[in-house]
């Protein structure tokens, strides 16, 4: 009994279920460091998922904290087949420094999804004063 082959095996049957049409996939790693050496607590923790279904959509999250540098950061992507729109904010406790960037792929801001709602026409109302 080749216990290692068995394993090849399997893979491989999970790698050719995947690339099937109509599969759904949900993927999910965390990694977590803690040591307490003197100088107070540090935590590294980094999050990463990825949901796919049929069609070449994907959605990926992706978070970091680390409590050494000050860094939090998270970023969101949504896929269909090679386009892409992916949102990404850092935030550095100790410096204040704060970022937002979005990356579009074989796309531009116009076609993104979900769309903006519609700029406001009409007039504002006036303000309400009651009696």
């Amino acid at each position: 009994m080749d216990m290692f082959g068995m394993m090849n095996d399997m893979i491989g049957n999970m790698e050719h279920m995947t690339n099937g049409a109509n599969c759904q996939t949900f993927t999910s790693s965390t990694v977590i460091s803690y040591s307490n050496l003197g100088d107070g607590p540090k935590v590294y923790q980094e999050t990463s998922e990825m949901r796919s279904a049929p069609g070449g959509i994907r959605e990926t999250r992706r978070t970091v904290r680390d409590s050494d540098s000050g860094l939090e950061q998270m970023s969101i992507g949504h896929h269909i087949r090679d386009r892409a729109h992916i949102m990404q904010r850092s935030r550095n406790h100790r410096t204040g420094d704060q970022e937002e960037r979005q990356d579009y792929i074989n796309m531009d801001e116009s076609e993104c999804w979900p769309r903006p709602p519609p700029q406001q026409t009409q007039k504002p109302l006036p303000p309400f004063f009651p009696s």
